[in-house]
């Protein structure tokens, strides 16, 4: 099992969503990234040439949950998940996601 850290930043933007949203995303990270994060599956996905503008170590995951996409990276040895953002489909934050 890994351990899971959720950013201040991840931890602002759960913060902004409504209380059902949060709830599903908050109960997809407990479950899915758990486990085997670092598994592709239909709904997640390594990001090869993403470049965000937040703190993290490459290589970076994307979650999907519905309208909603988790980033997040791992440590393989620790086997810890550090959530870094939880971004809407389509919002732009600096460019890089759409």
């Amino acid at each position: 099992m890994y351990a899971i850290e959720i950013a201040r930043a991840a931890l602002a933007d759960l913060a902004t969503l409504r209380v059902f949203d949060r709830s599903r995303i908050v109960a997809a990270i407990r479950t899915e990234l758990s486990h085997s994060p670092t598994v592709a599956a239909r709904h997640r996905k390594q990001l090869h040439d993403l470049r965000p503008s937040w703190e993290h170590v490459p290589p970076l995951w994307q979650m999907r949950v519905g309208d909603y996409r988790i980033f997040y990276d791992t440590d393989e040895v620790g086997r810890v998940v550090y959530v870094r953002r939880v971004i809407r489909k389509g919002t732009k934050t600096t460019g890089e996601i759409v």
